[in-house]
């Protein structure tokens, strides 16, 4: 007999979906297909079968109680995907079977079985339904959560890292008040919620929730909100120095537990990369909320790097070509900002060259803002843009907006150069860099543009944690 859905609600509010393989229930129910909050589709009512299998049903239900899956919703402007991946980690190695939802695509355990933007009610749907899936990670974008609202009636935990100029001027959110308010949506869903400290409206919103609900996570140990809160009694995860390191660590009143050394972390390259070291404390607030012992923590954060396999897209490194390449998929003004202080941090003998591009759907000052991120950090500007990337925008006219918004900036025309794909401008870079320079390719997909560097300077291997390719 094939296995059927089944649900039962529960005073607690704990209503959760289980298969049912032996009991003979047959009748259709609309009102039996919610979990979380979350429409998986038809289910089975227990209608007058209930009664006769009221024992056993009872017995397996309160089993699942008491075994319910972790589910943690990961929200704000930048740093989603990051921290998702690091979450879905870290709970992988305390033996659960992850399913994580990102703009990259669905993933249970380490395989994706769908690719694309999946951070919203679609990827959610799909990972709650599975059984087989023992922990939930849903990145939650603000496109779905605009659009359908908060597709999840209740989490265990949820993250708003931060609210920034990203998406600004888009479907009706037009300050970064209104962004604020759209994501406060993802936390007040949760019973524990994770802000970031370093951020004003994380800060604002941190002031309306009750103290015990709220761990904070930041590098400003000795701000005042951050030190009331511990003070209080409260969790916050921060960054501090110890015998000349940098090291993550959980404070709680007067108790003070190290868990990893920041700089020790593969994704953060020996510290250069302070949005990763963000990124994993934000991982760490939220597994310790979900009650993970902060040994597996640090071992999951440890076996974490920013390779294509752990954080595609995500500040990949390739070391073989004719001279260094780093692929990012950001392409917002403060994702941007961030991959530019991080390209600083990289020692270059030579020139830097930044190959750029945007969603071609953004308001006009995003390509500004974009330009004027990237304008004190290079020598050489690739502007060019991919059909995907255009989303209603004419072809060319994302190139050109970029190029405007360099030359207000006052980059010459001569240090600016346009391309209309990934081909045109990788074989651009080539003709005009040498071997000690630094190329950062901005807006790309590492799955989308790698094959095209293999075709244009011939198949590589990405840089292991240890810089050897």
């Amino acid at each position: 007999m094939p296995k059927s859905i089944a649900y039962l609600p529960s005073q607690s509010n704990q209503s959760r979906f289980f298969t049912v393989d032996r009991l003979p229930l047959d009748i259709w129910s609309a009102d039996a297909t919610m979990a979380h909050g979350i429409w998986l589709g038809g289910a089975l009512n227990f209608g007058n079968g209930l009664k006769q299998f009221r024992r056993r049903l009872r017995a397996q239900v309160r089993g699942l109680m008491r075994s319910r899956m972790p589910v943690a919703m990961i929200t704000g402007s930048v740093g989603k995907s990051t921290t998702s991946r690091m979450l879905a980690r870290i709970l992988e190695c305390q033996g659960h079977v992850v399913g994580l939802t990102t703009t990259d695509g669905i993933y249970v355990g380490r395989q994706m079985i769908q690719s694309g933007d999946r951070a919203g009610y679609s990827g959610a749907r799909t990972v709650l339904a599975r059984p087989d899936v023992t922990a939930a990670v849903l990145e939650t974008a603000r496109g779905g959560l605009n659009r359908r609202g908060l597709y999840l009636g209740r989490c265990d935990v949820a993250a708003l890292l931060n609210v920034q100029d990203e998406q600004i001027g888009m479907d009706g959110i037009e300050t970064v008040a209104d962004m604020a308010r759209l994501k406060r949506k993802v936390t007040d869903a949760a019973r524990r919620v994770v802000l970031g400290a370093d951020d004003p409206s994380c800060r604002l919103l941190a002031e309306q929730y009750r103290p015990g609900r709220v761990t904070l996570f930041g590098f400003e140990t000795q701000d005042d909100l951050v030190r009331r809160h511990i003070a209080g009694g409260h969790v916050a995860f921060v960054v501090e120095h110890e015998a000349g390191r940098e090291w993550i660590v959980r404070r709680q009143g007067d108790a003070r537990h190290l868990v990893v050394d920041a700089w020790q972390l593969p994704s953060s390259m020996n510290g250069a990369l302070r949005h990763n070291i963000a990124n994993a404390m934000a991982a760490a607030a939220l597994a310790d909320a979900l009650g993970v012992p902060l040994a597996v923590i640090a071992e999951a954060l440890l076996s974490l790097s920013n390779s294509a396999e752990d954080l595609p897209s995500r500040f990949n490194i390739f070391d073989q070509y004719p001279f260094r390449i780093v692929v990012d998929r950001a392409n917002s003004p403060p994702a941007t900002r961030a991959l530019v202080a991080a390209v600083a941090r990289i020692p270059v003998s030579g020139r830097r060259l930044c190959m750029v591009s945007c969603w071609g759907n953004r308001p006009g000052f995003n390509y500004e803002r974009v330009a004027a991120a990237i304008t004190p950090g290079f020598d050489i500007f690739i502007c060019y843009e991919e059909p995907i990337l255009r989303r209603g925008r004419p072809p060319a006219k994302i190139v050109e907006l970029l190029k405007a918004g360099l030359m207000n900036c006052g980059v010459a025309e001569t240090r600016i150069h346009n391309a209309g794909s990934y081909e045109e401008g990788l074989r651009l870079a080539a003709s005009l860099a040498t071997a000690d320079d630094l190329l950062l390719v901005l807006g790309a997909h590492v799955g989308d543009i790698k094959p095209v560097m293999d075709d244009v300077f011939g198949p590589v291997r990405l840089k292991d944690d240890a810089g050897r390719a």
